[in-house]
């Protein structure tokens, strides 16, 4: 496996319009852009297993919509009543 750098650029912010979504930025505001190789780590398949086995189940299939099932929590977190 190759070891990767992090690398680092000073530009303006109007050379990264349209690539990254800045907040109100002026076009001539200076930025430092860094870019950091992404580490991954691969699960073997047992542990593979043992995720999706956790997973399964967590939330059970209802016909109650978004709405009604964020209520339903608050309600009994924080003892809602309409």
């Amino acid at each position: 496996m190759i070891k990767m750098k992090t690398v680092r650029k000073k530009m303006l912010a109007r050379d990264l319009k349209g690539l990254i979504d800045l907040p109100d930025y002026d076009d001539a505001q200076p930025v430092e852009v860094a870019v950091t190789p992404e580490e991954q780590t691969e699960l073997s398949a047992e542990e593979l297993k043992k995720v999706v086995k956790s997973l399964v189940g967590a939330i059970p299939y209802t016909d109650k919509t978004l709405d009604e099932l964020r209520m339903e929590r608050l309600e009994k977190r924080y003892a809602i009543a309409d």
